[in-house]
């Protein structure tokens, strides 16, 4: 008997592709397949008919590196449209940056209108207060 690890060394694979072709044969395999202490142990008739599995029926594991390199290519795609849209909105953004200081500035100016025009007002009536008391001896109502 062997485990699954050690014939996986022995056979120069992944211990997956072994579990792998138990799953796929688990039937056929029968009581060549134990699990005991922890561990999945092949008898040698175990051994010996996942063995001609491998060259009769391998396993193909699917190429890591076309995966890799679509994920990659993804990857790439999308930090190139990222940049081109940060390029795009970064003069609309400086812009609206200008403009927002512009927008305080007005904003400062009107204010400083309105408490001069309240100011100017404040003293047309202290002067008509001042003009009709003169004429009339009194406060116009």
């Amino acid at each position: 008997m062997i485990t699954v690890k050690d014939f996986a060394k022995q056979q120069g694979c992944g211990e997956s592709i072994v579990y792998r072709h138990i799953r796929n044969h688990k039937e056929q395999l029968g009581d060549r397949v134990q699990k005991m202490h922890g561990k999945t142990w092949l008898t040698d008739e175990g051994a010996d008919y996942i063995r001609s599995l491998m060259t009769a029926d391998p396993v193909v594991v699917k190429d890591r590196n076309d995966e890799v390199e679509k994920w990659r290519s993804k990857y790439e795609n999308a930090m190139e449209a990222f940049t081109a849209y940060i390029q795009d909105v970064t003069p609309q953004l400086q812009e609206a940056e200008r403009n927002k200081g512009l927008l305080e500035q007005r904003k400062e100016k009107i204010e400083t209108l309105e408490t001069k025009l309240k100011d100017a007002e404040k003293e047309l009536q202290a002067i008509k207060n001042k003009w009709w008391y003169k004429l009339f001896g009194g406060k116009k109502e």
